[in-house]
């Protein structure tokens, strides 16, 4: 099975030498620290085939990436990933929170940070560059 590789944390592995980088893995939340230049793709402890993606520095905080107070909630732990908060009016329009939820998972990407969301013990947590944002 192959995944596409999460490059970040690019840095000098000693004064005046080669670049490293730190490659995540999706499959199994792991991370591996390997040289910048010279691999196209590499095996994962889990089995899993991680291809090389572009790297991309963030360029922004995570909260700047966030339009609109929906966002800047989840990101500051004030509201849940799941939506299991949304009453009354909001839990009517529970699909435009959740098209919300996605679009701010592909701009906090697309701005170079590692995203994921897992679920632990039936709760959904968003975690931003390793850090867990949202409220259980």
């Amino acid at each position: 099975m192959k995944h596409s590789a999460i490059l970040s944390n690019k840095r000098r592995a000693a004064p005046c030498s080669y670049y490293v980088v730190d490659v995540y893995c999706p499959a199994c939340r792991h991370t591996i620290t390997v040289g910048f230049n010279g691999w196209r793709s590499l095996m994962c402890r889990c089995g899993v085939e991680l291809e090389r993606t572009p790297y991309r520095k963030p360029t922004t905080a995570p909260t700047a990436c966030a339009r609109g107070d929906y966002q800047r909630e989840l990101l500051t732990g004030a509201a849940r990933w799941s939506g299991g908060d949304l009453r009354g009016k909001q839990k009517r329009y529970s699909a435009r929170y959740y098209q919300s939820r996605k679009t701010l998972t592909h701009r906090l990407r697309m701005a170079g940070h590692v995203v994921t969301v897992e679920t632990i013990d039936r709760v959904v947590v968003l975690h931003v560059d390793g850090v867990p944002c949202s409220r259980a």
